[in-house]
């Protein structure tokens, strides 16, 4: 049986079915459903990974978490 991966973004409990996670995946679970496109931009924070420990996570990046320490930060912005 595989060990249920938990990570915390923006303060919430989320499972994800593999340890490493990817920018698109962060920004899903943060904002479900959540508008795209050269107007709406993301930044995300994170620690307590696996690798990298911490740091900032971009576009087209990924992450490798621990089963349940790892947090990230998510903030979405409209680009003026």
């Amino acid at each position: 049986m595989a060990k249920e991966i938990i990570i915390i973004v923006n303060a919430e409990e989320k499972p994800v079915p593999d340890e490493t996670v990817t920018f698109d995946q962060i920004v899903e679970l943060a904002y479900p459903g959540a508008p795209t496109g050269p107007q709406i931009t993301y930044s995300i924070t994170f620690e307590h990974a696996k690798e990298p420990k911490q740091g900032t996570l971009g576009p087209g990046g990924s992450v490798k978490v621990k089963p349940r320490n790892t947090v990230f930060d998510v903030i979405q912005a409209n680009r003026a």
